[in-house]
C-alpha cells in the first residue's frame, strides 16, 4: 500500500506523577541501589528534579512499518525535523514537525490530557482540529519515560524490583522492573556505566489504527550518544524506538535547552475542542460508513476508509478483506447476517500484507471462519493471530481458536455459480504481497490496493496500473470492470488502459 498519513512518534505530553525524593529513607534493596547508581550517573537527583522545562530541536525519521511493501523491511522512511517544548510543571508539550515527505507540517499541543493539532501551522490559514487520544497516550510515555524523568518514575513506583542481568547490544544490563499506569515497564541499565540503555513498556493501543491490531505491544526506546550538559546533567542525544521487534523511528537532537523561559506560543484549547476530543472512541468502535452498494447481483460493497465486499454464493458468503479491527469485523459480520440472513459466512479473503487488509482477521478466526491469504503473507497473518491480547482481550483471546488458513500459492477457486471467485497471486514488483480476485461471470476484477483514485480525479501510481494490466494479460483474463479497496465503485477497464497510455506518452520537447 502506498504511503498515506499516519502518525508520528513521541509527539507530546500529559499528566504525570508526583515523584518522591531519593533520600536515605529509600529501601536499601538491590533495585534501589542500582537505581540510585543510575541517578548519580546522570547527574544526581537534584539535577533531575530541577528540570522543569526542556526545549529540543531534532532531526530524524520514522520507518513506515504500516505502509511499506514488505512487513520485514526494508521500510519506507519519512524524514522530518522536530521542535519540541516540554513543560513538566504545566503538564504541557508543544511539538512542531516539518519536512516530512509523506506527512504535512503539523503542530501538536497537549495540555492536561487533551490534545489539539494545528495543520500547516506556518501557513496563512492554519487549521486547528482535535488531536487524537493516541497522541495523549504517547504524551504520557514522553513525560514519564523520557530521559529527564524515567529514573524518577522508577523511584516513585511502589513495586520496583530487580530482574536477572541480561544483554543488550552485547553489553550486560542490570534490569529494573515496575508498573506505570497498569503497564509493565523494564529499565535496562548499563552494568559498567549505570546509564540507562533502554526503557521498555508493554501495553495495548486501542486508539491507534495500526497498533491496535497487535494487542499488547512492547515498545523499547534506546537512549544513546550521551552528552554532558550545563549543571552536570548527562543527556542522551539519540533516541531509537523499536516496536514488535522492528525499528520504528530514530531521533537525533541537534539543540537542547534546559529550563528555558515558558513558551507563550502554545494554542489555547477551547471548550468545543475539548468536548470534540473527549467524544473520540477506540478503533473497535468505528462504525460502518456509507450506504451498501450492489456492484453485481449478489455482490455488495460496504464503503469506508477501507472497503469490504460481501459475495453471496449458494452455500454462503465470502467476505473480501478484513480491515481496521476485530470490532469493525464484528460489525461487518452483523451486516452480512442482515443482508443475507439465510446464508452463513463461509470464508474471508485478505489480499495483501498491508495492515488495512488484515486488521480484523482475528474476529473471523474467533467465529471459526476459514481464511484465504497469499502464501507469502501467511507468516505475518500467523504472527498477528498469535499476538498477545491479555491486557485488552478480544473475542479470540477470550475464546482461542486455531485458524483454518488456506495459503494461496497459485490460481485458487472459491465456490461455484455466478459469483465464483478465482484468486490469482499478483507476483509483480509493487504487488509482490498482493493477490487479485476475479469474477469470471461478471468480467469483474478486484485489484487489491493496485487501483487508487486521486482526490481531484484520475488514478495514482501508474506503475500499479501497469502491473495490474500485466497480470490480466498473463492470466488471460477478460475484464470489463475493475475495483479495489480504495475505489468507491467499479471502474471501466478502459479507464486503466487510458491512464497507462497517458503515463507512458513521451513528454513534448
Amino acid at each position: 500500500m502506498h504511503p498515506t498519513r499516519h502518525g508520528l512518534w513521541l509527539i507530546a505530553a500529559a499528566a504525570i506523577f508526583h515523584c518522591v525524593a531519593a533520600t536515605a529513607g529509600t529501601p536499601p534493596d538491590a533495585a534501589h541501589r542500582e537505581l540510585n547508581d543510575a541517578i548519580q550517573a546522570m547527574g544526581g537527583v537534584k539535577v533531575l528534579r530541577h528540570i522543569q522545562r526542556v526545549h529540543l530541536v531534532a532531526h530524524g525519521y520514522r520507518n513506515m512499518l504500516e505502509q511499506s511493501e514488505r512487513p520485514e523491511g526494508p521500510w519506507i522512511p519519512d524524514f522530518s525535523h522536530v521542535d519540541q517544548q516540554v513543560d513538566f510543571a504545566r503538564h504541557e508539550v508543544r511539538t512542531t514537525v516539518t519536512g516530512g515527505q509523506w506527512t504535512p507540517p503539523v503542530e501538536t499541543f497537549v495540555s492536561n490530557g487533551v490534545a489539539v493539532s494545528v495543520m500547516q501551522p506556518e501557513s496563512e490559514h492554519p487549521r486547528t482540529r482535535p488531536g487524537r487520544r493516541t497522541t495523549v497516550r504517547q504524551a504520557g510515555l514522553r513525560m514519564a519515560l523520557g530521559p529527564e524523568r524515567v529514573l524518577l518514575t522508577a523511584l516513585a513506583a511502589s513495586d520496583l524490583h530487580a530482574e536477572p542481568v541480561t544483554h543488550l547490544q552485547h553489553v550486560p544490563q542490570k534490569v529494573l522492573a515496575f508498573t506505570w499506569h497498569k503497564a509493565p515497564v523494564r529499565l535496562f541499565l548499563n552494568a559498567y556505566t549505570a546509564l540507562p540503555t533502554a526503557v521498555e513498556i508493554t501495553r495495548p493501543h486501542p486508539c491507534n489504527i495500526f497498533w491496535n491490531l497487535w494487542g499488547d505491544v512492547t515498545t523499547r526506546i534506546y537512549y544513546s550518544f550521551w552528552s554532558l550538559e550545563a549543571g552536570g546533567l548527562r543527556y542522551p542525544m539519540q533516541w531509537d524506538v523499536w516496536r514488535i521487534g522492528q525499528h520504528a523511528s530514530t531521533r537525533f537532537i541537534d539543540k537542547l535547552a534546559l529550563n528555558p523561559p515558558p513558551s507563550n506560543k502554545s494554542p489555547t484549547i477551547t471548550e468545543a475542542e475539548r468536548k470534540a476530543f473527549q467524544r473520540q472512541g477506540t478503533i473497535d468502535q468505528l462504525p460502518l460508513r456509507g450506504k451498501a452498494k450492489t456492484i453485481a447481483p449478489g455482490m455488495v460493497l460496504l464503503p469506508g476508509p477501507w472497503n469490504t465486499t460481501l459475495v453471496a454464493q449458494s452455500d454462503g458468503i465470502v467476505v473480501l478483506e478484513a480491515p481496521i479491527s476485530a470490532g469493525y469485523s464484528h460489525k461487518v459480520i452483523e451486516e452480512a447476517k442482515r443482508l443475507f440472513p439465510d446464508r452463513p459466512i463461509k470464508a474471508v479473503v485478505t489480499t495483501s500484507s498491508s495492515w488495512p487488509h488484515v486488521g480484523g482477521l482475528r474476529e473471523y478466526v474467533a467465529e471459526r471462519i476459514p481464511l484465504y491469504a497469499l502464501d507469502w503473507n501467511v507468516p505475518l497473518v500467523r504472527q498477528m493471530l498469535d499476538a498477545p491480547h491479555k491486557m485488552r482481550p478480544d473475542a479470540l483471546a477470550q475464546h482461542p481458536q486455531s485458524p483454518h488458513l488456506h495459503a494461496v500459492s497459485t490460481r485458487t477457486v472459491i465456490g461455484s455459480g455466478a459469483n465464483r471467485i478465482v484468486l490469482y497471486p499478483a507476483r509483480s514488483d509493487e504487488g509482490e504481497r498482493m493477490m487479485f480476485a476475479y469474477f469470471p461471470n461478471h468480467k469483474l476484477l478486484y485489484a487489491s490496493d493496485m487501483v487508487q483514485p486521486m482526490p481531484k480525479g484520475g488514478l495514482a501510481f501508474p506503475e500499479y496500473l501497469y502491473e495490474v494490466a500485466h497480470v490480466v494479460a498473463r492470466e488471460g483474463l477478460e475484464v470489463d470492470r475493475v475495483f479495489a479497496m480504495h475505489t468507491p465503485h467499479p471502474l471501466p477497464w478502459k479507464t486503466i488502459r487510458h491512464a497507462i497510455a497517458k503515463a507512458t506518452t513521451p513528454a513534448s520537447p
